[in-house]
């Protein structure tokens, strides 16, 4: 079975709480044998510094697809945009996968 899961962020070693429910429901799923995969929009302040822009990676046996942008301000137009462009994203990248 395939499970997409959308988050706010993902667990990293600095902001080791950020996103933590849900990669921890993530990982529960891979460990039963679903593939996972892991979407989130990271839009936190300048303040949170990480790594920006589009990554990749694979956790635990999840694979982790985010896109991580500082914004000023955060308005539910913004938002939206953010989410759609990365649902497209998963979609291109994993489309030979789930076919």
């Amino acid at each position: 079975m395939f499970v997409l899961m959308v988050s706010r962020g993902y667990p990293s070693e600095k902001y080791s709480l950020h996103g933590i429910f849900e990669f921890d429901q993530a990982k529960a799923l891979a460990k039963v044998g679903c593939k996972v995969i892991f979407a989130c929009v990271d839009l936190r302040s300048l303040r949170r510094w990480r790594k920006w822009g589009y990554e990749r990676l694979i956790k635990v046996g999840v694979v982790i697809y985010a896109i991580n942008i500082s914004l000023i301000q955060n308005t539910k137009t913004i938002v939206s945009f953010f989410g759609k462009f990365m649902a497209l994203i998963v979609i291109q990248r994993e489309r030979h996968v789930i076919s």
